[in-house]
């Protein structure tokens, strides 16, 4: 056994050296495989990592670090806890709170607290009701550590002993002592219990302190400042006099933890969340009323959720691509197996059995997926940060790398993505394990038999497939939504469903692929040369040896349109969503100072915003009013008050929102100082005309304005709000007074926002709010759901585009070698190099074409079906403005471009070929075969 292993083992190399070249092709195939599996979760873990570190680094509102967990227990005096519960969670939180976290363990400060009880001199009256002017209140607490952290400025710290005839020592805060007039050395009764049956221990101020770092969140968990009622002694004295003596009346227990947030990563959320959980379930467990009230909890949830979703949705994005990859590694087998075919059956012949040959090509498999077992990841981190520079369809951004590292599951993606590999690459072995001699020549002469995907209908299932989903689409409107903060949500099942139609397409085609080649050899006849008839009748006397390529290629085109479109789509969506709600470069809020005897507002020097870098500015400001028209309800009207001479060449505008251009609309407003440019939706439900003057009210004053223009929509200005108008801002002004408005800026694209505030406000000017679009969009365009869906369209397509590219390379030279017979004798019979020349041009060209004109209209039929899909809406204001589908053009000559330089080159390489071929050499070469 272990001899045969070896003697395969060396055929195995021995072909692999003596076909290089072939072995090259399928062993770049499995290396994208992988890589492009790998490149997953690497992009998913690096851009999740970056995120977290930038959160977690980020000062809190509350100068906690993001490592901080404070486990509480607030004693509810129905049910209230035991001592020895107490000691069950302190053991196993000293114990195992830094095993549990998974995290190092900086620091860990342990809080004890009694209830609150009445405070009184020693010598006094006891009583237990006192009235409130004269009561005073306090927790008697021990704090763990205490001592390292303050500074006495009365007395000294507390006795190491225990407290002499039972008078508790305590330290107490300056600012305790001042609230509760408490002396250094006085006494005092701490007395709990009831009037009929007073409790009482004795205190002793031995200390009044102040805190040395009162901001020192590692260590207080409470404010020093907020410590006004609490008296501080040790959790001996605590535990042994001052609980037993007043019922065991708790108020709190706390353990407050810093752990090394630093040591949080991507790849260790889940892990550090569950140990939160588990610590919490388990302390809540021994002690009710007991929780965790301070943990990075919900961060680390977030970011979990985050990096789930976003793996979902780039392994949903891949599947198509994937499915692209491991087609070409069957196809770019098949071609080299079936070059082999004639090699295998002799083995048949001479008592190989059919296992014996699967097994050779098993043994091939497994070193060239080895191979790509290795260098795949690598090529996976290139990949990775690659993704990480996208902001849209094949465009790039220098933005710094992301913190990607090699993980466990980097390395079962791969594996996994290895041996899908690794199974694609042994279907055409199979295949051809099964003949002999003489069936493989049988075989060669059914070579139009029909494929199995052909003969169990695979293509119109998917196809079924894809009308039901494109149904259920039909029904929920939308595959994409933006969240708040302009993340991408996505339902990944209903993402493949317009892949699903675009391979459905590409397989029915197949189906009319000989037909088509058919019609074009019969139209040859008439009009075309013997070269191109001899081109188009090996097609379609043969399609099955050129139908995966065009597949290959159909799928590589249809995908790539419809990949360059959605971005497109969705790229332009989001900036045309940010854009109506910012139309200018900038959008500045000012502080307007009120002169209190004229009652008026002193409005800011105008002048003081021509700075360097702004190219224009104008004033705009929104009102609200209610038509005065009628009765009953009136539905508010939103007023955008703006200064027609710059308005238009300030604000963003699309050319559907009127029937006539922005600045045809700014132009009527001159018309009369009340000109107003109205909703349609304001002329139709009030049956008012262009021409019309209507009264509006704001607040108890009446401003009659007149109707020149109607448009649809107005930036800034949304509908479900209310109707829209757009009208001269000094007409409102002197109708209504003065009162502040903001500026619009355009700024020069080289200059920076920030650059420009920092001029205007050096001018005297008070800037509250800044809206920069600019800044929106950037800031958008860097969502990690959003430049995963760009960055992994993109390298899909590269990747398809490049293996399609392989596969005319590598069919181009096989085809040759496996017909230099038939050149020759086409040769011998007459045929010149120059017409065997235009006979394999012309055959590459026309399968090129056919799939590319398939290609494209496949893509742009499910861009057209499927992109309305990707509308997106976060709010009540839905889509606004409208959703326009984009066909990426532009893209696709790019495209067709690369396809074109595959053509040349592919040209190039049989030029090469024929010019080294002798007529007798090819005879003998196809005798021998």
């Amino acid at each position: 056994m272990f001899g045969t292993l070896v003697s395969l083992f060396r055929m195995v190399l021995k072909r692999s050296v003596n076909n290089l070249n072939l072995v090259a092709f399928t062993i770049i195939g499995l290396i994208v495989a992988v890589s492009l599996v790998a490149s997953v979760p690497l992009y998913s873990d690096g851009i999740i990592e970056k995120l977290l570190r930038t959160r977690l680094d980020q000062p809190s509102t509350t100068g906690r670090l993001p490592g901080s967990v404070r486990i509480r227990h607030l004693e509810d005096q129905a049910t209230p806890s035991r001592y020895e519960q107490f000691q069950t969670i302190d053991q196993f939180v000293l114990g195992n709170a830094e095993w549990v976290m998974s995290l190092p363990l900086k620091n860990m400060v342990r809080y004890q607290s009694s209830d609150t009880h009445l405070l009184q001199g020693v010598g006094e009256e006891v009583k237990t009701n006192p009235l409130a002017s004269e009561a005073k209140y306090a927790y008697v607490s021990a704090m763990e550590g205490i001592e390292n952290h303050i500074r006495f400025i009365e007395g000294g710290p507390l006795p190491p002993g225990p407290a002499p005839d039972n008078e508790v020592p305590i330290i107490v805060s300056s600012v305790a002592a001042e609230d509760l007039h408490l002396q250094l050395g006085e006494k005092y009764w701490y007395i709990g219990g009831d009037r009929f049956q007073p409790l009482v221990v004795t205190l002793k101020i031995v200390g009044i302190w102040e805190a040395t770092e009162p901001n020192n969140t590692t260590f207080w968990l409470y404010h020093p400042e907020v410590m006004t009622n609490t008296l501080f002694t040790t959790e001996r004295d605590l535990f042994d006099i001052v609980l037993p003596t007043l019922g065991n009346r708790v108020h709190e227990y706390s353990w407050y933890m810093i752990f090394d947030h630093s040591e949080i990563h991507s790849t260790n959320v889940d892990r550090v969340r569950g140990g939160l959980q588990f610590l919490e379930t388990r302390v809540a467990t021994v002690m009710p009323n007991t929780k965790i009230d301070l943990s990075p909890g919900d961060t680390l949830e977030e970011f979990s959720r985050r990096s789930f979703f976003l793996r979902i949705l780039l392994f949903a994005l891949s599947v198509p691509m994937l499915a692209v990859v491991l087609y070409y590694i069957a196809i770019s087998l098949g071609m080299v197996i079936e070059s082999q075919r004639s090699e295998i059956a002799v083995l048949k012949s001479r008592g190989a059995s059919t296992l014996q040959v699967v097994f050779l090509y098993f043994i091939e498999g497994v070193i060239n997926g080895g191979i790509a077992f290795i260098v795949g990841p690598i090529v996976g981190v290139a990949i990775a940060q690659l993704i990480g520079k996208t902001y849209g369809f094949l465009l790039f951004a220098d933005r710094p790398p992301l913190p990607i590292s090699f993980t466990e599951q980097v390395l079962q993606y791969s594996l996994l993505a290895a041996v899908l590999a690794l199974i694609a690459s042994l279907i055409p072995a199979v295949s051809a394990a099964r003949h002999t001699i003489i069936s493989y020549k049988q075989d060669v002469a059914r070579s139009t038999r029909a494929p199995v995907w052909q003969r169990f209908f695979v293509d119109f299932l998917l196809l079924g497939v894809s009308v039901y989903g494109y149904q259920t689409l039909k029904t929920q409107q939308n595959i994409l939504t933006f969240g708040a903060a302009g993340e991408i949500v996505v339902d990944p099942l209903m993402l493949l469903i317009p892949s699903v139609f675009i391979f459905a397409l590409a397989l029915i085609f197949l189906r009319v692929f000989p037909i088509v080649t058919a019609i074009g050899a019969r139209i040859s006849l008439w009009i075309g040369g013997a070269s191109i008839l001899l081109a188009l009748r090996q097609i379609s006397r043969t399609p099955n040896a050129y139908s995966p390529l065009v597949l290959l290629l159909t799928l590589t085109l249809a995908l790539g349109a419809f990949s360059a479109s959605a971005a497109h789509t969705i790229d332009r969506n989001f900036t045309e969503r940010v854009r109506f709600g910012i139309p200018a470069d900038l959008m500045l809020s000012e502080v307007w100072e009120f002169d209190e005897v004229e009652s008026a507002y002193l409005e800011p020097p105008f002048s003081a915003h021509d700075v360097p870098g702004v190219l224009g500015a104008v004033r705009t400001r929104v009102f609200t009013a209610k038509p005065n028209i009628g009765r009953g309800v009136q539905k508010d009207v939103q007023i955008l008050g703006i200064d027609r001479a710059d308005f238009a060449r300030i604000s963003w505008w699309r050319n559907d929102f009127a029937s006539r251009p922005l600045g045809a609309l700014v132009n009527a407003l001159s018309i009369h100082e009340s000109a107003v440019v109205a909703s349609p939706g304001f002329l139709q439900q009030y049956q008012v005309r262009i021409g019309d003057t209507v009264s509006l009210a704001f607040n108890q004053n009446l401003v009659d304005v007149r109707v020149v223009e109607v448009a649809d929509l107005v930036p800034t200005l949304y509908p479900d709000k209310g109707y829209h108008f757009l009208a001269n801002l000094d007409y409102l002004h002197d109708q209504l007074g003065l009162a502040p408005y903001d500026v619009w800026l355009k700024i020069d694209p080289t200059v920076r926002s920030r650059d420009v505030v920092d001029a205007i406000e050096e001018n005297g000017v008070k800037i509250v709010r800044i809206r920069d679009s600019r800044t929106a969009i950037n800031f958008g365009r860097t969502d990690p759901q959003r430049t995963g869906l760009f960055g992994i369209l993109s390298i899909g397509f590269m990747v398809a585009a490049v293996l399609t590219v392989l596969g005319f390379f590598l069919y181009s030279f096989l085809s040759f070698q496996r017909r230099l017979l038939q050149m020759g004798i086409l040769r011998a019979i007459g045929l010149s190099s120059r017409q065997l020349f235009v006979l394999l041009m012309f055959e590459q060209v026309f399968l090129i074409v056919l799939g590319i004109v398939a290609g494209t209209g496949f893509g742009v039929w499910a861009s057209d079906l499927f992109i309305p899909f990707l509308q997106v809406s976060a709010d009540a204001q839905g889509q606004v403005p409208k959703f326009i589908v984009e066909t990426a053009w532009l893209d696709l000559g790019r495209i067709y471009v690369v396809l074109g330089a595959m053509l040349g080159v592919g040209l190039l390489i049989m030029v090469a070929l024929l010019r080294q071929m002798k007529v007798y050499q090819a005879v003998k070469l196809g005798e021998q075969a």
